[in-house]
C-alpha cells in the first residue's frame, strides 16, 4: 500500500460557484493531480452528497475530473476512520 496519496476534496461543480479565484484553484489542482499520476503517487476523490442540486453540478468539475486509474470515494461512505455515535473511540498511538 502506497504510503502518500493526492486528496481531491470537493471539487464538484456546484461547491465551486462562489469560490475565490476558481480558475487559479483549479489550475492548481490539475497540475498537482498531473504531478501524482506521473509519480505514481495515487489520485483519490472525495465528494459531497449533494441532493439540492442538478445531477451534472454534482459531479467533478471537468477540469480537475478524474481519470482512468484514480480512486472515487463515492459521496456519503464513511472514511476508515469514520466513527459512528456510540461506537468506541480508535486506540491512541502510545508515546514512545
Amino acid at each position: 500500500m502506497p504510503d502518500a496519496a493526492l486528496l481531491v476534496i470537493d471539487m464538484q461543480e456546484a461547491l465551486l460557484d462562489d469560490a475565490h479565484d476558481v480558475e487559479a484553484c483549479l489550475g492548481t489542482v490539475a497540475r498537482l493531480a498531473e504531478q501524482a499520476r506521473s509519480a505514481g503517487v495515487p489520485v483519490v476523490y472525495l465528494r459531497q452528497r449533494l441532493d439540492d442540486v442538478p445531477a451534472d453540478l454534482a459531479d467533478v468539475h471537468p477540469a480537475v475530473a478524474p481519470r482512468p486509474g484514480d480512486a472515487v470515494r463515492p459521496p456519503g461512505v464513511p472514511s476508515p476512520g469514520h466513527r459512528r455515535p456510540g461506537s468506541a473511540s480508535p486506540p491512541r498511538p502510545r508515546a514512545r
